[in-house]
């Protein structure tokens, strides 16, 4: 399921730009052994992995625990940046490889990052994440525009007990 959502992004992606596209052929220790926009989705995908990875570590959540990905010490950072793969990563990658050849991750990576800002990435990321962690409580706690608020939680050492005379 994921595999086709991606294949199809792919397609429609190249169709929307002109750019060409066989297939995702992504070359581990040559990453100039790669077309222009598989090296653009490549530099599109770290980018957003590392976008994940600091959210999930913002709100305190455990990147290894994974719902789709599982037996990586990040799977739950790569299930997060999948979300927003097809929505911002994708596109930035083949509008970067429609410019040209040359320089595609550095225009992958400078048209993301203002994609992540136009769309408010980061604030979606936290939402999100809470919603599937069920980090939020309740809505009357959600007042702030940028998200949750929860209440306060107030720490107290634990009661000794005074031992009996």
């Amino acid at each position: 399921m994921e595999g086709q959502r991606l294949k199809d992004c792919y397609e429609r992606e190249a169709a929307r730009t002109g750019v060409p596209w066989q297939r995702r052929d992504y070359h581990r220790d040559d990453f100039s052994a790669g077309d222009a926009p598989n090296q653009g989705v490549t530099a599109a995908a770290q980018c957003m992995y590392g976008i994940a990875h600091a959210v999930v570590a913002a709100l305190g959540c455990s990147p290894g625990l994974g719902f789709v990905h599982s037996g990586h010490e990040r799977s739950f950072v790569m299930d997060v940046a999948d979300f927003y793969k097809t929505d911002v990563a994708i596109p930035a990658a083949f509008d970067a490889a429609a410019e040209g050849k040359e320089e595609v991750s550095a225009r992958t990576r400078r048209m993301l990052r203002d994609r992540i800002n136009e769309t408010g990435l980061l604030d979606r990321c936290v939402r999100d994440i809470k919603d599937l962690t069920r980090l939020r409580r309740h809505p009357r706690h959600d007042r702030h525009p940028s998200g949750p608020r929860h209440p306060p939680v107030r720490w107290r050492p634990p009661r000794r007990k005074r031992p009996q005379p």
